[in-house]
């Protein structure tokens, strides 16, 4: 029983600093370190649930970009099991990606100095016919806790460090991200760009999602 309790604070901590609700709305402002193009907002939102292989997944959708990903959390931690993207310029024509095993995106309970590793196999399909599979891994370090700006307050966030990379990628890809209290992701930076939350809500009533269902087993 004490160790059931202990169980159940920890997850607790993965439902403050990664809410995933029906109807979450989080906007972002977008910003590119290295070219002179204004900062832009992009929109993420919750709209749904989907099935994959038995399992109930929160579809997690980007109105701007055309972009789904299949989510789910447990006492665990966060995975991602599917991606879907539009073809610029072919808004009609989407591909998939399918992880295989689901990415281990973020180990709960949230651990300063805790690291995990992911290796498995990302789908790439199109059209139902065409599957092209490539080996991919990944490296996550909780770095601590930090009190950061976002969504026009400060609060407490949960950095993370990750590093990715894939058959065929000549670099790895590295990227920092930070998870405020009662938000979920409030930053992230790479090389190239910088993403900051500018607001949070929960929304009375879903918009519509417009993106298809990701193919499912």
């Amino acid at each position: 029983m004490m160790f059931a309790g202990v169980m159940n604070a920890e997850y607790k901590v993965g439902d403050i600093y990664c809410p995933i609700l029906q109807n979450a709305r989080w906007v972002y402002t977008v910003h590119h370190k290295k070219n002179l193009d204004p900062p832009y907002d992009r929109t993420a939102e919750i709209t749904g649930n989907e099935l994959y292989d038995g399992l109930d997944y929160f579809s997690y959708y980007s109105p701007d970009s055309d972009a789904k990903y299949l989510i789910r959390k447990d006492d665990s931690g966060l995975y991602i099991k599917a991606a879907r993207y539009a073809v610029p310029f072919l808004s009609f024509f989407h591909f998939d990606i399918i992880f295989d095993p689901p990415v281990y995106a973020i180990k709960f309970p949230m651990t300063k100095g805790d690291t995990w590793h992911y290796e498995g196999i990302a789908s790439i399909k199109a059209l139902g016919i065409f599957n092209f599979p490539t080996k991919v891994w990944a490296k996550c370090t909780h770095m601590g806790i930090e009190v950061i700006e976002a969504a026009g307050r400060t609060m407490p966030a949960y950095k993370l460090y990750a590093e990715l990379n894939r058959d065929g990628m000549d670099k790895t890809f590295k990227a920092s991200f930070w998870f405020g209290e009662g938000v979920g992701l409030a930053g992230y930076e790479s090389e190239n760009n910088l993403l900051t939350l500018k607001s949070f809500e929960i929304k009375p009533d879903a918009a519509p999602n417009t993106v298809n269902a990701v193919e499912k087993k």
